[in-house]
């Protein structure tokens, strides 16, 4: 999910509206991959059974993300545009089928109308449970970082609407 929004905050448009829109309530826990890690091999080793959310430690709604990937892309927070074409998703759904990022606009969609399961994350959570805590935040890992469209593949490539098929 990052990774995308990241690739729309530096060409500063994104083909579904609602992943930049500026009202975003549900919040989000990005947590890095060190954390993951560092929480498989705990639930590896055995010292905790059940089933467990795993979160980072700062909850961020998506337009509060895209302020931040937006300013380490050099550009104003709020600045990337959502399609200004109504039902853009069934287009792009027609030409090139369900896509990752159609999914992941479903998913903001659902999480928006379903405000309560932010409060879930932490009912069950691995670090509530372990007393381990995340390492990297988010603001810390891209306190340093600046996003280059170097970096990454343009949101509208076709190798990257269709990775499934690369």
């Amino acid at each position: 999910m990052i990774h995308f929004l990241a690739q729309c905050a530096i060409v500063g448009k994104c083909p579904y509206g609602n992943l930049v829109k500026p009202d975003s309530r549900f919040e989000y826990a990005p947590i890095h991959t060190d954390d993951i890690a560092s929480a498989m091999g705990s639930a590896l080793e055995g010292s905790h059974k059940g089933a467990f959310t795993l979160s980072g430690s700062q909850r961020l709604t998506l337009r509060s993300i895209m302020n931040t990937l937006e300013t380490k892309a050099g550009k104003s927070a709020g600045s990337t545009q959502g399609s200004s074409i109504p039902g853009i998703d069934l287009i792009w759904d027609f030409f090139v089928g369900n896509t990752n990022d159609e999914n992941l606009s479903r998913m903001a969609e659902f999480y928006e109308n379903n405000l309560n399961l932010a409060n879930e994350l932490s009912s069950s959570s691995w670090h509530s449970t372990t007393g381990e805590s995340p390492s990297v935040s988010f603001e810390s890992y891209y306190a340093n970082e600046s996003l280059t469209e170097a970096n990454f593949a343009h949101p509208t490539m076709a190798a990257y609407k269709c990775a499934h098929l690369d």
